[in-house]
């Protein structure tokens, strides 16, 4: 009978952690350790919508364009290392660019992304580096996702699969015909090849896509949006006929960084080649980026 009360009471927790899911911040608790703490937020204090990023340094967020169309700078707060999308160490935003190439229909998913500069920089961020190279489908990312820590607690199967492998999942990257894909530039097509790291949905979009590379972060994309194979499936998420689209942003490098950034990211890359053969950088131009605050 003892054993009768235990095994109800964790599968009432199990249900009850299950119910709550739907409620958590995006990426909860996990955004508390240090490691992540490029994970950022942006967060509309007038409209309560958040949107996941990515520090690219201490004082600038990247996410994505789609997921605040229409804004007002001055309503906006970007947060790292908080429970929730509206806490954390925190800065309100002074302006925003966003690539004009967006705004070509066909490139959207290819170019879904815009930066934000902050008021005040966010001190003790962890680097993160641009990913340059080539994608490999045995390679673990980490993402930007929706976390409850409850579920963190049972250790079944049917919760483990909605949590423990969320942050670094093995994914394989497929086109709509489910054939695997080699990737260069360009949007990245994922549709979650294995169950335990089940797709995006809500207020994911403008996530990271990371890659951990020995001790450092780098980020390859930022989540952009979502289709459904099945109508029926539409709206629901972590349904295996979902196809995640991320913007790929090596191509976008010299547009997103600093000169002095871009530059000192090329010299690391390039060291263990031998001398350096940089190409010339050049400038950024003022016409690829327009104000929108």
């Amino acid at each position: 009978m003892k054993y009768l009360f235990i095994l109800l009471v964790l599968n009432f927790g199990v249900s009850l952690a299950g119910l709550l899911d739907m409620f958590t911040p995006v990426n909860s608790i996990l955004a508390k350790k240090k490691e992540f703490l490029f994970v950022a937020f942006v967060y509309d204090k007038k409209t309560k919508k958040s949107c996941g990023g990515a520090l690219i340094d201490n004082g600038r967020v990247i996410t994505a364009k789609s997921c605040l169309m229409d804004y007002n700078v001055h309503n906006l707060k970007v947060c790292v290392g908080g429970t929730k999308s509206n806490q954390g160490k925190c800065s309100k935003v002074l302006r925003g660019e966003t690539p004009k190439i967006y705004n070509n229909k066909k490139s959207h998913s290819l170019n879904n992304f815009q930066i934000f500069e902050l008021q005040e920089e966010i001190k003790n961020a962890t680097k993160i580096e641009i990913f340059s190279g080539q994608i490999k489908h045995t390679m673990k990312f980490s993402f930007v996702f929706w976390e409850n820590p409850l579920l963190n607690i049972f250790h079944n199967s049917k919760t483990l699969r909605y949590s423990r492998y969320r942050i670094y999942a093995n994914v394989a990257c497929r086109d709509k015909n489910r054939n695997f894909k080699g990737l260069g530039v360009g949007t990245i097509l994922c549709t979650k090849h294995i169950v335990e790291s089940y797709s995006t949905c809500y207020k994911d979009s403008g996530g990271a896509l990371v890659y951990k590379d020995g001790e450092k972060y780098k980020l390859i994309g930022l989540l952009s949006s979502v289709d459904w194979e099945n109508p029926k499936d539409v709206g629901k998420c972590g349904q295996e006929s979902q196809i995640t689209y991320f913007t790929h942003l090596e191509k976008h490098r010299k547009d997103i960084f600093k000169d002095n950034e871009l530059d000192e990211q090329n010299e690391k890359e390039s060291s263990a080649a031998g001398p350096s053969t940089r190409p010339e950088i050049r400038p950024i131009n003022p016409d690829f980026l327009h104000g929108l605050g």
